[in-house]
């Protein structure tokens, strides 16, 4: 029998399936199994920067249990990823399992396919130690920079700081486009808009002023706006606008005047041409990113976790890759499904003669193939999960589509002549047509899904229009703009940078990103990435120093990692290089008198006055607390209070023994002033930094002992306690599992008063079976309210109430409807239950979740569903599979189309009685993003949905819980 290891346990079921469990036991390292140590350097640095690896708590379990599988079995198959980080992962299996030549065989396999398991296991091969030794190299680089500049960074601030070699430049290169924006000046500039209308078709021409102004000998200022959307820094010369603009207005209003003078203009020239765009390559793994950001809205951390869900289910292929192109097998089955494609639909041409094939760029890491489902014949749809279906469908759609053939336009240009002249000079103007001739690969998707607002071709059609006609425009105007400052980072963006100035790897992104914003170095406003204050000063401190912190350096690094996986460096040497420096840079650091300026206000020890330090807890995730920089001496530690420390007035000691109190946070998450002897364990309520010594909330004895613990024999004492939320004081056993509690009366004798002993706890249990549960039992309570009795279920989760009859349930109850076959049509997770209203004598339906407040009236008993079905279906709700109809509204103002949806709220203006076709070709387009993502439910307050609202800058997505949820996302 084999062992067949893998990465994740998700994996094994569908191997299992592949393999069966006759010749394989299968086991899981669950990721990495051996670490660097935590809290020191963990590298030897004077003998060869040799790392010392431990085992993580839970890698020694993992490896416990590996050992005992691989007793039983004769040989251990290494199944990891075939990436480096796989590649390292066996390497320590084979380390920690004591595993010998001839005891193991290392596995590779792109997909988890049949075909694709067992021809892996058909060519095993050994470990490869170059891939070992560049991933070891990666470790190593990014300890011995994150490890002591994080330390120096720390020395010199009073927060909790860290520096990483890859995470600083990722924040280094949002840090700059943050300062490119606040030196940013805008500059007004101007164009000159000439409008016309022939055989019906309204067209546009503009000025060309650069011809103007070269005939004048005029000077034009150069563009300043930013050179594109990706993130291109305007600083790079390479990237610099060739553009020019024109920014006198007085002139141009002198020239428009002469124009309306005689507004007719000459046709000189028409050229047409036809233009292709070829398909998008398939998917790697940072164009998945991308896409998945601009398409469906997913960060990249949730899309790698998408993405490894689909893999391990056998969905698609290896989803951490560089490549662009895929296996000829793939090629082949797409091909086949395209051809089978035009078939169905009647259309000819999408197949291209060849197979294409795309260029890996100098940055590509990986051989194997790019991201594609396993098997194209599978459309998804299957996958319960929408967000994993939605990936699922962008994966696909983009593999299918690269083999497909490219789109066609006819791009066409009509430069026009002005009768009238300014200055002696005619004044030509030029038109732009662009119109699809052939959709080719568009026929499956619309874009490529990456670029958010990258510039367009025109999309207006021209008539016909042939040189030598003349023309009189319609109208003359003076367009105001202004040069566009550089755009601040979308995680899609962001990744494209990264990956094009060769800055870590696909696969790191996702976790690069997590960092700076976890550790607040960055925030994200509309989903755009702003350097915050804390983020703009580490790079203040650090870029001056430290050589590390560039692009270009980084980007050097990873080509050097490269090398060592293809043999071509050594790990020594490149570790050597980078420690020589680091170590003089750090020498600087340390000799540099300047501290790192706060961000927010310091914060003194009550102590010894020395100053606090913000940490970061490792227990609880997000949590921080406040050490004392004098650890040697003081070293006191208080939890966080609103980002802050405690405020304690003084030192103070416990009543009970007199030892010193210390500050802590409880397990319920309260502060409490605490004894600082265990043994003692007394705790005082805090009271804006004073202990409230009137109770020891932690007394372990009192001068009433428990009833109810007496007569069994136990020793309990009744603990005077707070309510929670009554904030009223009452008196408890501190007996683990006595549910005995009385409330307070007053004591003469004494300022906290007693318990008391004449009242009569309330029954837990009756003779009465819950007529509504068929479980619990019927309890009495009374209300002081209403001054009447009432019965209730003595379980939790029922909420019967059952009115009373001379000290008995009322006999005549019949349990409230709890569901139906009516799904709620506001909230469409409930369920509507009919209720029965006393005061009104009606009938009426609600929905039976608590949270959704829906309310419908009664039709012969049913729920009133009933919709004026004569306009057309809301294409919002149809998305989500949901019938909805947009019914006519007439007010004092005018008439409106709105959904008859609860919870929809969609409205689409009329135009003549129909609804705008213009607006309703925008909720298609809209509807079918939400189709893709599977819901259009609000992501922030969870009851509303996505709706289409016009503003004045054009249509936007709004919450309809407006204004309780003003969620809103750019279209």
């Amino acid at each position: 029998m084999d062992l067949f290891i893998v990465e994740s346990p998700s994996k094994i079921k569908k191997i299992k399936e592949i393999l069966g469990d006759k010749d394989f036991d299968f086991g899981a390292s669950v990721g990495h199994v051996a670490q660097l140590p935590l809290r020191d350097l963990g590298v030897d640095v004077s003998n060869g920067f040799k790392p010392s690896y431990e085992l993580s708590e839970r890698g020694r379990e993992v490896i416990n249990k590996l050992k005992r599988q691989a007793a039983r079995c004769s040989r251990v198959i290494l199944a990891t990823d075939l990436d480096r980080e796989g590649e390292a992962i066996a390497w320590h299996l084979k380390r920690y399992l004591d595993l010998k030549d001839g005891q193991y065989v290392r596995v590779v396999y792109n997909e988890i396919t049949a075909p694709a398991i067992k021809a892996a296991i058909a060519n095993a091969r050994d470990i490869d130690m170059q891939m070992v030794a560049a991933q070891e190299c990666r470790v190593v680089l990014d300890r011995l920079v994150g490890y002591p500049v994080s330390q120096a960074l720390n020395k010199r601030s009073t927060m909790l700081l860290s520096a990483g070699r890859v995470q600083t430049v990722a924040l280094l290169i949002i840090v700059k486009r943050e300062l490119e924006i606040g030196n940013f000046s805008p500059t007004p500039h101007y164009a000159l808009r000439t409008d016309y209308l022939t055989d019906q078709v309204k067209w546009s021409a503009y000025w060309d002023y650069r011809a103007f102004a070269t005939a004048l000998n005029i000077n034009l200022n150069p563009d300043n706006s930013a050179a594109d959307d990706e993130g291109e820094s305007q600083e790079d010369p390479k990237q610099k606008s060739s553009k020019v603009i024109w920014t006198d207005q007085s002139m141009l209003n002198q020239i428009r005047q002469v124009l309306l003078s005689n507004p007719q203009f000459d046709v000189i020239s028409t050229k047409s041409k036809i233009n292709k765009r070829s398909a998008p390559p398939p998917l790697t793994t940072s164009l998945m990113q991308q896409a998945a950001s601009t398409k469906l809205g997913f960060g990249s951390d949730e899309t790698m976790s998408l993405a490894q869900k689909l893999y391990e289910a056998g969905m698609i292929t290896y989803h951490r890759t560089d490549s662009k192109n895929l296996s000829d097998e793939a090629i082949e089955e797409i091909r086949a499904w395209i051809s089978q494609y035009e078939v169905d639909k009647g259309i000819s041409g999408l197949l291209p003669a060849s197979p294409r094939h795309f260029d890996n760029g100098s940055n590509a890491q990986e051989a194997h193939e790019a991201i594609r489902p396993s098997h194209i014949k599978n459309l998804g749809n299957t996958i319960t999960d929408p967000k994993q279906r939605a990936l699922y469908e962008l994966i696909w759609q983009r593999a299918v589509a690269s083999q497909m053939s490219a789109a066609e336009y006819e791009g066409t240009s009509v430069r026009l002549r002005s009768h009238a002249m300014f200055n002696s000079v005619q004044l030509e103007f030029e038109a732009k047509g662009n119109v699809q001739k052939f959709a080719g690969w568009r026929t499956l998707i619309d874009d490529d899904g990456i670029e958010e607002s990258a510039s367009k071709a025109a999309a207006q059609s021209l008539p016909v229009i042939n040189q030598g006609q003349s023309y009189q425009c319609e109208a003359l105007d003076i367009e105001q703009h202004k040069t566009s400052q550089p755009p601040r980072y979308t995680e899609a963006s962001l990744v494209a940078m990264l990956e094009r100035k060769g800055v870590g790897r696909p696969s790191t992104y996702a976790s690069i990103i997590k960092k700076i914003i976890v550790r607040k170095y960055v925030a994200i406003e509309k989903r755009k990435f702003l350097a915050t204050p804390l983020g703009m000063e580490i790079i203040k401190s650090l870029e001056p120093t430290f050589s590390f912190v560039d692009v270009d350096y980084t980007s050097a690094m990873e080509s050097q990692l490269d090398l060592i996986a293809k043999g071509q460096s050594k790990f020594g040497a490149v570790i050597s290089s980078l420690w020589k420096d680091l170590s003089a840079e750090l020498n600087m650091f340390a000799n540099e008198s300047a501290m790192f300026k706060s961000t927010g206000p310091t914060y003194t020890c009550h102590h010894c006055q020395s100053v606090l330090r913000r940490m970061q807890s490792k227990q609880k995730e997000g949590e921080f607390y406040w050490l004392c920089s004098n650890k040697e001496s003081c070293g006191l530690s208080l939890p966080e209070i609103n980002g802050r420390p405690p405020r304690i007035n003084g030192d103070y000691g416990c009543k009970e023994c007199g030892k010193p109190l210390i500050v802590r946070r409880t397990k319920d998450r309260v502060i409490r002033f605490r004894c600082s002897d265990k043994a003692c364990g007394a705790g005082y309520a805090y009271n804006d930094g004073t202990p409230d010594f009137s109770q020891n909330l932690f007394s372990k004895t009192s001068d009433y002992k428990c009833p109810t613990c007496q007569a069994n024999s136990k020793e309990g004492y009744l603990i005077r306690r707070i309510g929670k939320t009554s904030q009223k004081p009452f008196w408890a056993c501190n007996t683990p599992n006595c549910p005995v509690m009385f409330p307070e009366i007053a004591d003469p004798s004494s300022s906290e008063g007693k318990p008391n002993f004449d009242f009569k706890p309330l029954p837990t249990t009756s003779e009465h079976v819950c007529p509504g549960c068929q479980k619990g039992r019927l309890v009495p309570r009374h209300s002081t309210k209403w001054e009447r009795d009432f019965w209730v279920c003595n379980d939790d989760k029922c909420k019967t109430f059952v009115g009373d009859i001379n000290g008995a349930p009322d006999p005549n109850f019949k349990p409230q409807q709890t569901t139906s076959d009516h799904v709620c049509p506001r909230c469409y997770k409930g369920r509507l239950v009919k209720r029965h209203s006393t005061t009104h004598d009606k009938d009426f339906w609600v929905c039976n979740v608590k949270s959704c407040k829906t309310f419908i009236s009664d039709a012969n008993g049913q729920p009133d569903l009933s919709q004026d079905k004569s306009g057309p279906k809301c294409p919002l709700c149809a998305a989500v599979g949901h019938e909805n109809y947009l019914a006519l509204k007439k007010t004092g103002t005018g008439e409106y189309f709105h959904c008859q949806g609860l919870n929809c709220g969609q409205r689409v203006d009329s135009d003549g009685g129909q609804p705008d076709g213009k607006f309703m070709a925008c909720l298609n387009d809209i509807g079918m993003r939400f189709k893709l993502v599977g819901t259009r439910e609000c992501p922030d307050c969870k009851v509303g949905v996505m709706k289409v609202t016009k503003g004045s800058r054009g249509p936007f997505l709004a919450c309809s819980n407006y204004p309780k949820c003003k969620r809103t996302e750019n279209i």
